[in-house]
């Protein structure tokens, strides 16, 4: 992982991992034109493979790939928070090992 290279990134800044739901996330206001600039560039640094896109009135969901561990990174509007979880739960140490690479950037 690099250390934020992509200037979308440094809207996300700290990042807070929940071990109770396994979730990483972000609490920011994000322009919804600009998300998926910024998702593309978070799973650059997060090293993952970036899937399909769904979104409804105010949520966003993509998948992602993190070598063979299927995550999901959701966006919901209304609360300004983005979080990326894994997609089974016993996956995720997953999500805890990209949240303490995420930590030391």
């Amino acid at each position: 992982m690099g250390q934020h290279h992509h200037p979308l990134l440094f809207q996300l800044g700290r990042a807070d991992y929940d071990a109770g739901t396994g979730r990483l996330c972000w609490h920011c206001a994000l322009a919804e034109p600009a998300l998926p600039e910024l998702v593309a560039a978070l799973a650059l640094e997060l090293d993952c493979r970036l899937g399909d896109h769904q979104w409804g009135a105010d949520r966003h969901c993509w998948s992602l790939e993190f070598e063979g561990t299927r995550l999901r990174l959701q966006y919901e509007l209304l609360c300004d928070s983005l979080w990326l979880e894994a997609e089974r739960a016993d996956e995720r140490d997953v999500v805890a090992f990209l949240a303490q690479l995420w930590s030391r950037q």
